[in-house]
């Protein structure tokens, strides 16, 4: 039978909403981890049904009534109480924390318990640049330090008198509270069951993923971020009171944005009260690439998932406009609500996640119209009140969002979250806390006392983008695992280390495979790997349908590399199998392939370039001003199919299109050279019998002129009187002849 629920009080200020998101996530761990023997109810303010007929204060259970008070601060002591809330003596209470701290001591001093545990964040607080506002928080701050005073230092020599805990970072509280709190609910726990507390809590095997993200089915062996998803959360929150509920999440590749939004940020969302008003929530997760070359295809096939609106049909919202889309959503989640048939009012609002959003630059069948017309759908869900929406990009990427006036309306304020690589407190926890919840153990080494957990600590700090390669190594160990379940320096060894174990897994599956599948691995790699179409020194995964394989031997080596997760198979809008790297680390840290990408280069720059060339050409509706010219253009493109690259549909058409132009232009030169070469013969001709004219008609002049002058000389010398010595002109010879 289960033991009756401890309750647990959070106490805070406003300033440290990220620690309250921090102490939630740590709680739901632990109760999970109970299995049962005993639940752990979180009293939160937000969680309550708080009326406005009464002050906050009164309608939160005192936490002298419950067995556990988490005491948050940092630089508020926070919100002055009604003036009737006051002490027994008639003094006011400083705050609500202060009433709440105060209360808690007395309960435990008159009753035993709540167990109380204090904390208090030292980072440093910006003040603001408004004056008004930098007074305030001073006073605050102020207020805040008299109390801890008051409570916690001996005023004579300045040492503690009641013990509290200092922290830096949200990774630091996360630790130290999730030690804390483990201790104080065991020792709440009879002795018969306090072993079942510390039980394995993860049976689903492998508790890392290799070069696949963790999805929200992975949340209990998700660990490291708690932070960031503290601050993905508070953003969305801020962005929902504005009106646009959208956060994107931007970080470099392999930095876990995916990973991060499905298992860390989308489950707590989910919970009611963490954001906006919601008590029903319904989700929905699509990439891009989904819709095979139809952004608003795949939107539409996400927002039909079972987990989100699978009453709508597919075709009537792609055939929506985009104001007409987000009405139909709101209305279908009205739907859902009223089916509750709940007593109390229920608010039903989705969560989507756009997860890789980068696909929609980088794959050349979308083009500048689809993807404004996705965003601007995007846009009107975010802000229509019932739908919040994450979004995950790679950083190098990012420049083009400049092409997207929407987007970045969209995201100003509060909307984008840079995720940082993980620090070594997080990479500790990454490495060690799914080991402890699947029952695994590091070995350590008794000579010198070296831990290998702490030794993948340190080789995965020394490299920002190591993360995959950090998570293919810990599912490795785990499958090398000895029979006592321990993870071995013997198999790291083997492993080559954090970088060596991804190279080394794909080389044995190489070896693995027949000579003929280990020589069709080009064509396989041709298939899988592209340059990217704005930045051609970078190196993109590229999707296949599995019939590109068309081979023994090719299907032979897909088979095996899919049978190790280095790659993925996924189906395309027709239901189609298509086939891609599983994580671009590949591209990256396994050297025979990045030998073959360099010595391929040149070919996916050409590839690189046509992509960019049947993009521009579909931007200007086909015209055929932008079609390949003749010479090298065409002459490359040529060149690929006879290699055997496969062209998109779209760059496939350009190049046919291209040839037509150029094949009439072919028959028209040799058409106007044949014309031009007739022209050439009769202009000799004629220019020959016109030379022979002229040559006569000379003579002819000739002739005449001759024969006019013998006949003046004539007439002048028989009548010299006549002419009274002028001589007469041919114009009067022939006057006087008429």
């Amino acid at each position: 039978m289960a033991l009756k629920a401890l309750r647990i009080f959070i106490s805070s200020p406003g300033d440290v909403a990220e620690e309250r998101l921090i102490a939630r996530r740590v709680i739901g761990r632990l109760d999970s981890q109970l299995g049962g023997v005993v639940g752990l109810e979180a009293v939160f303010w937000e969680h309550q049904p708080l009326v406005a007929t009464a002050s906050f204060q009164e309608q939160l259970p005192n936490p002298s009534e419950t067995d556990i008070v988490i005491v948050i601060l940092w630089s508020r002591l926070g919100t002055v109480l009604p003036n009737h809330i006051r002490r027994s003596d008639g003094s006011p209470y400083a705050s609500g924390t202060e009433f709440e701290f105060e209360d808690a001591i007395s309960g435990f001093r008159t009753n035993g318990k709540p167990d109380i545990v204090a904390y208090r964040k030292t980072a440093k607080l910006e003040l603001s640049s408004d004056s008004a506002t930098a007074a305030e928080q001073l006073k605050q701050t102020q207020a805040l330090d008299q109390f801890t005073a008051k409570w916690f230092s001996n005023t004579a020599d300045g040492s503690l008198k009641a013990a509290f805990h200092r922290f830096e970072s949200p990774a630091d509280f996360e630790e130290l509270l999730e030690a804390h709190l483990a201790r104080l609910v065991d020792q709440h726990l009879p002795p018969g069951v306090r072993s079942r507390a510390t039980a394995t809590t993860w049976r689903a095997g492998s508790p890392f993923r290799g070069l696949e993200p963790f999805d929200a089915e992975h949340a209990s062996v998700f660990f490291g971020r708690t932070a960031a998803v503290a601050n993905v959360l508070l953003k969305l929150r801020r962005q929902t009171e504005r009106g646009k509920a959208f956060v994107l999440i931007v970080s470099m590749s392999g930095g876990g944005k995916s990973s991060l939004v499905r298992a860390g940020v989308l489950p707590l969302l989910l919970q009611p009260g963490v954001v906006g008003s919601a008590n029903l929530w319904r989700h929905a997760i699509m990439r891009p690439s989904e819709g095979q070359g139809d952004l608003l295809l795949a939107l539409t096939k996400a927002l039909t998932q079972p987990s989100a609106m699978p009453q709508l049909s597919v075709a009537a919202l792609a055939a929506s406009d985009t104001e007409l889309l987000s009405t139909r959503v709101c209305a279908a989640l009205d739907d859902i609500a009223n089916a509750q048939h709940a007593t109390a009012k229920v608010d039903c609002q989705l969560a989507l996640v756009v997860d890789q959003l980068e696909e929609m630059f980088s794959d050349p069948r979308f083009t500048p119209a689809a993807r404004e017309r996705f965003i601007a759908t995007l846009a009107a869900l975010a802000r229509s009140g019932r739908v919040s929406v994450l979004a995950t990009l790679r950083s190098d990427v990012y420049p083009r969002l400049a092409e997207l006036p929407t987007l970045i309306d969209l995201k100003e304020g509060d909307g984008q979250f840079d995720l940082l690589p993980p620090s070594p407190l997080e990479i500790g926890q990454i490495i060690r806390s799914p080991a402890a919840a699947a029952g695994l153990r590091f070995e350590m080494r008794g000579h010198n006392a070296e831990r290998l957990d702490d030794t993948i600590r340190d080789a995965a700090a020394k490299n920002p983008g190591a993360l995959p390669l950090l998570e293919f190594l810990l599912e490795e160990l785990y499958k090398g695992r000895n029979s006592e379940d321990v993870l071995t320096f013997r198999a790291y060894e083997e492993l080559g280390g954090v970088e060596g174990a991804l190279a080394r897994r794909a080389e044995q599956v190489i070896a693995s495979v027949s000579p003929p599948a280990q020589q069709a691995l080009p064509s396989v790699f041709r298939e899988l790997v592209a340059l990217g179409v704005d930045d051609d020194s970078k190196t993109l995964r590229r999707t296949a349908p599995r019939t590109a394989f068309i081979s023994a031997a090719a299907n032979e080596l897909v088979d095996a590399l899919l049978s190790a997760r280095l790659l993925i198979s996924s189906a395309d809008s027709h239901g189609e199998p298509v086939i891609s790297l599983a994580h671009e680390a590949l591209l990256e840290f396994w050297p025979r392939l990045a030998d073959w990408r360099d010595r391929n280069r040149e070919n996916l720059h050409i590839h690189a370039r046509l992509s960019a060339a049947a993009m521009l050409w579909e931007k200007q509706k086909r015209s055929a001003d932008f079609l390949l010219a003749r010479g090298k253009p065409l002459v490359e493109a040529r060149a690929l199919i006879a290699d055997g690259v496969r062209l998109s549909p779209l760059e496939a058409e350009l190049v046919k299109v291209s040839e037509r132009r150029s094949q009439r232009f072919t028959r028209l030169r040799n058409s106007a050279i044949a014309g031009l070469a007739v022209l050439a013969v009769v202009a000799s001709v004629t220019a020959y019998l016109a030379n022979q004219q002229s040559n006569i008609a000379r003579m002819q002049a000739t002739t005449a002129q001759r024969t006019t002058d013998f006949m003046v000389s004539l007439f002048n010398i028989a009548d010299p009187e006549q002419n009274r010595g002028e001589k007469v002109t041919v114009r009067e010879i022939l006057d006087m002849a008429a």
